[in-house]
């Protein structure tokens, strides 16, 4: 998994891929919300969401499944946001990566492994099945295991308790987020600034 730096001329014009569906899972689980159209989620929730970086970085050789794939390149900077009916748009900032890293260190140990567990979701809780290639595949973020100010500083594993709480409410004691479907738009951006969007929508069902 790469981080392009800026020690070389980045001229990469293709942004990167988000994967739709989103998956959303009960904060900190490794069991998905079962999926619908659309999907019914409860509680505090995980937004998962599968993305990769593509263009000239992603070195595809030979014969590929995918044209346009290989190493796997990390976006750079995410973010998103909540809209619903009757509420003011919510938006955030996840993880960026021009602040911050995750580095392989000696004496890898349980915390740094929680640190990565903070990030990124494991591939077979989403896809169970056979892997063909894991230079094939996208990398799944915990969209909202951050604080969401954009405010960087160390990976820590105790990120993994932020989440959607879609049971907070208002000092007056009305629901911040009512029963009803929501919209979550996400924006990924690459090194040199590239964007895509995706959104899919959801049911919060309390």
């Amino acid at each position: 998994h790469i981080q392009p730096d800026r020690f070389f001329e980045y001229k990469d014009p293709t942004p990167p891929i988000i994967e739709t569906p989103f998956t959303y899972f009960p904060n900190n689980a490794t069991t998905m919300f079962e999926s619908g159209t659309p999907t019914a989620v409860s509680g505090e929730v995980d937004i998962v969401v599968g993305m990769r970086e593509v263009g000239p970085y992603s070195r595809s050789k030979g014969i590929v499944l995918f044209p346009g794939y290989g190493d796997r390149l990390c976006v750079t900077r995410i973010e998103y946001s909540i809209s619903g009916q009757g509420i003011a748009s919510v938006r955030k900032k996840s993880f960026d990566f021009s602040q911050i890293i995750l580095k392989w260190r000696p004496g890898y140990g349980l915390r740094d492994y929680d640190r990565v567990s903070a990030v990124y979701m494991f591939y077979k809780n989403i896809h169970p099945g056979k892997i063909t290639s894991w230079n094939k595949i996208f990398s799944y973020y915990v969209i909202t295991n951050t604080d969401g100010s954009g405010k960087f500083g160390e990976i820590r594993p105790e990120d993994r308790a932020y989440s959607w709480n879609t049971l907070a409410r208002h000092a007056d004691g009305t629901p911040v987020f009512p029963n009803g479907d929501y919209v979550i738009t996400v924006r990924a951006y690459d090194f040199k600034g590239n964007m895509a969007e995706a959104q899919d929508t959801v049911r919060v069902q309390n």
